[in-house]
């Protein structure tokens, strides 16, 4: 693999485990943003549990893609760092 590939994918890969972090730990704020929004839609009252249901799901809908990127970014920086060691090897 040529070193110029290899530095994309390294920044690839940060951008991709920056991003899922960013979504993970600020899940909480966007499923209470997006509930107050669906109370306001609402008339701006609804039962507290309906309420804690939606904050639930919408926290959750960040959450899991936070995951999935956070991993598959994790996945391209370790394999780039395995290529790049390997090519110093075989230099």
């Amino acid at each position: 693999m040529n070193s110029i590939i290899i530095k994309r994918l390294t920044n690839l890969g940060s951008f991709v485990v920056i991003a899922g972090l960013i979504l993970i730990f600020l899940s909480d704020y966007f499923g209470t943003l997006i509930a107050d929004s669906w109370i306001m839609a609402q008339g701006g009252s609804a039962d507290a549990s309906t309420y804690q249901f939606k904050v639930k799901v919408n926290t959750d809908k960040f959450i899991i893609p936070g995951s999935i990127l956070f991993g598959i970014g994790v996945s391209t920086l370790v394999y780039t760092y395995y290529k790049l060691f390997n090519l110093n090897e075989n230099s």
